[in-house]
């Protein structure tokens, strides 16, 4: 398994989880899930800080083409 601490690890297993979710808050708490089991905590805050950063990340990948 993959340390879901290392930001770009958590996407994509967010990614992973989507298809398996109801809805994206649904992933992002699997994800939350397994990262506090693999590290003793969660990485996020809360979903809408986690979205933040995900939607900051995608810009700047984004740009970098």
């Amino acid at each position: 398994m993959q340390n879901l601490w290392i930001r770009e690890n958590f996407f994509a297993e967010y990614y992973r989880q989507l298809p398996r979710a109801a809805n994206y808050r649904e992933a992002y708490e699997a994800v939350e899930v397994q990262c506090e089991r693999q590290n003793g905590r969660r990485k996020y805050a809360d979903y809408d800080s986690f979205r933040q950063v995900l939607r900051r990340y995608v810009a700047m990948q984004k740009q970098k083409r």
